[in-house]
């Protein structure tokens, strides 16, 4: 099913039972586009996922998922502008009011999910910190390397203290390369780190793999599917 608002197409998974209960359903906001959506489907990693998912097939990522702006790390893609705020202040104020009176969803932060891949994980953790409206957050393999997020992070992580949080990263994340994403690794453990001295053993999952980047896709798709459907039934 899809959905469209202003300028953002949306995809919309419903739980099998959806349209045979009247019940309520907790509901995760995934960062995605054409590809990730492809990738769910023909996997089917959200067949049996009994929360509503609405996937936003963002057509400019690079800018949707980035806090603030930074130069290129290559010649053939452009600089990154940063709209992250008004990205996410749109899915505050557009979505999910939209999503909440139109279906049937549990409005309270702590049966509000953001989730997302890479740049979209780099951007769910930064929602975190500034939308306490999405009390759970699923980083998968979260570009954490961006210019001073770790030091953002540091500044900001008392605004995480009620949050129930799920990161991977693979072992192997940002190995050789020369540019900024060869600190993938120590900045996720920094900010690893930042978040096990805050959170409580309940509240923080932290999942590695000896993967790099773009390895197990379909297993850190499944292993954070997993952790929001038990986190967000409890």
């Amino acid at each position: 099913m899809m959905l469209q608002l202003d300028n953002y197409s949306c995809f919309l998974h419903l739980p099998k039972d959806y349209e045979s209960t009247d019940k309520r359903y907790a509901t995760v906001y995934l960062h995605a586009d054409e590809q990730v959506y492809d990738f769910l489907v023909k996997e089917e990693l959200l067949k049996d996922f009994p929360h509503i998912v609405v996937g936003i097939l963002s057509p400019n990522r690079l800018h949707d998922y980035t806090p603030w702006p930074a130069s290129s790390l290559h010649p053939k893609f452009p600089n990154f502008e940063g709209h992250g705020d008004s990205y996410l202040n749109w899915i505050k104020s557009r979505l999910k009011p939209y999503m909440d009176e139109h279906y049937r969803t549990l409005p309270d932060p702590k049966k509000s999910a953001m989730a997302g891949y890479s740049l979209g994980g780099l951007i769910s953790l930064y929602c975190g910190m500034n939308h306490l409206e999405f009390g759970c957050i699923a980083s998968l393999s979260g570009s954490f390397w961006y210019p001073d997020f770790v030091s953002y992070v540091a500044k900001h992580i008392s605004q995480l203290e009620h949050h129930q949080i799920y990161l991977s990263s693979g072992k192997m994340e940002g190995v050789g390369h020369k540019d900024i994403k060869k600190e993938a690794v120590s900045c996720t453990e920094t900010i690893a780190g930042l978040l096990s001295d805050l959170l409580s053993d309940s509240s923080l999952t932290l999942s590695w793999d000896d993967g790099g980047h773009h390895d197990f896709k379909k297993e850190r798709y499944q292993n954070a599917l997993h952790w929001l459907s038990k986190t967000l039934a409890d």
